[in-house]
């Protein structure tokens, strides 16, 4: 008997964790609608690695001039799944 009260005593307490505030979290802080960008470019997976295609895409959409609008263009990533096999970069300028 006192050996499984020993356990019962030395057996871990869940603290209760403070809750994350998401709050803010979205675009520009959250709470704001998304704009409305046109596409400038479209890419598909190739059922391959798509690193170079996606690549090739951001770069292409950092040399368009920006719009009225502030922005580029969005670039649209139809459906499927993307295999990136190293890492992507926004090399010059942004979409914004």
């Amino acid at each position: 008997m006192q050996l499984s009260w020993a356990l019962f005593l030395c057996a871990p307490v869940v603290l209760a964790q403070p809750a994350i505030d998401f709050s803010f979290a979205g675009y520009a802080g959250g709470g704001v609608p998304l704009p409305r960008v046109p596409a400038a470019i479209s890419v598909r997976p190739s059922g391959g690695d798509d690193t170079a295609l996606l690549q090739a895409a951001l770069d292409y959409g950092a040399t368009l001039p920006v719009r009225g609008d502030g922005f580029r263009g969005a670039l649209v990533l139809q459906s499927g799944r993307y295999r990136v096999a190293g890492h992507l970069e926004m090399r010059s300028g942004t979409w914004r």
